[in-house]
């Protein structure tokens, strides 16, 4: 879930010159919805109304980068990529699912922003930054 200042953490080398590469941190600021797609949707989680969108209607996401010497505005668009991935096929008889299920395989398409929520962030992670 993203809020205006979430601080976040790219996990993918988008454009290593212009500091939008893994480990880069930065903070949510807002994101352009593609024409034909007015608001969110509203979703009620816990009690709280959350505004939710899904990745494919969203054209960009900007964000505050603050690597370098000044923190600037960057767009970054949703990354489309295949995966092969193995689901659990449970029998019509016994729907439980165990490490005993059968699996089937099979090709997904995801549709993601190369981001991780960063409030807390592992030292593994933190290895190799300067600042």
């Amino acid at each position: 879930m993203y809020y205006v200042g979430r601080p976040i953490m790219i996990t993918k080398n988008i454009c290593v010159e212009e500091s939008k590469a893994n480990r880069s941190m930065c903070t949510f600021k807002c994101v352009k919805l593609k024409n034909g797609y007015q608001d969110c949707e509203l979703l009620n989680m816990d009690g709280y109304f959350v505004r939710c969108v899904s990745c494919d209607k969203i054209d960009y996401m900007v964000v505050t980068l603050l690597e370098g010497d000044s923190n600037r505005d960057v767009k970054l668009t949703p990354v489309k990529s295949t995966a092969r991935a193995n689901f659990p096929s449970p029998s019509p008889f016994d729907t439980r699912v165990t490490h005993k299920t059968e699996r089937m395989r099979a090709t997904i398409n995801i549709t993601q922003f190369p981001l991780n929520i960063a409030n807390a962030r592992t030292v593994h992670k933190l290895q190799g930054r300067t600042a």
